[in-house]
């Protein structure tokens, strides 16, 4: 769940609290490790994580666990956070690549965790922008959605697009290495 800018750190406290979440732990921010704060439901059967995830420059909430449905309406309930509508119309809608980079990063964290058709789109679109910059962020953001479906594109990348081809040669190795689990999510 992408939240929006406006959620601070101290509303998701909040939330937390008035939840009943039993804090689990922090992982302070390193060069390679994004900041994180980790709850539990009180009956330890649903974990809720708090990322802000520099790479990428968003925060947001990955919930695992046996009923994750119930705590993201919880979630969606009390704060600000971007629904699938929003995050496609703000791919589809934005032109600078700057806009479309952070679009893109927004999608990639948003999307499902299951192959899903219109976020699917989202990116193979995005491949297609003239700016190599926003093609490569593209490329990287497929690691946060790893879905089997993107193979396709990466080759097809690596066979007409020689600005981002390696970027997309690395990306195909990892996640085909990973049996494509992904970074994120």
């Amino acid at each position: 769940m992408v939240l929006k800018d406006s959620v601070s750190r101290e509303e998701i406290d909040r939330l937390a609290s008035e939840k009943g979440w039993i804090f689990s732990g922090e992982v302070e921010a390193t060069e390679n490790t994004p900041y994180q704060k980790i709850w539990t439901t009180i009956d330890r059967g649903t974990a809720i994580h708090y990322i802000e995830d520099s790479l990428i420059v968003i925060h947001y909430l990955q919930i695992k666990g046996d009923r994750p449905e119930e705590v993201a309406d919880d979630i969606r309930a009390s704060l600000d956070v971007y629904d699938k509508d929003e995050i496609r119309n703000m791919v589809e809608s934005v032109s600078r690549s700057s806009e479309v980079i952070d679009a893109i990063y927004t999608a990639c964290v948003g999307a499902p965790q299951h192959y899903d058709e219109e976020f699917f789109q989202l990116f193979e679109n995005v491949l297609s922008h003239p700016d190599p910059e926003v093609r490569r962020a593209t490329i990287f953001a497929m690691a946060y959605a790893p879905w089997p479906q993107f193979k396709p594109l990466l080759e097809r990348v690596i066979a007409t697009d020689p600005e981002v081809c390696k970027d997309a040669e690395v990306m195909l190795q990892s996640l085909e290495q990973n049996e494509w689990k992904g970074t994120g999510q």
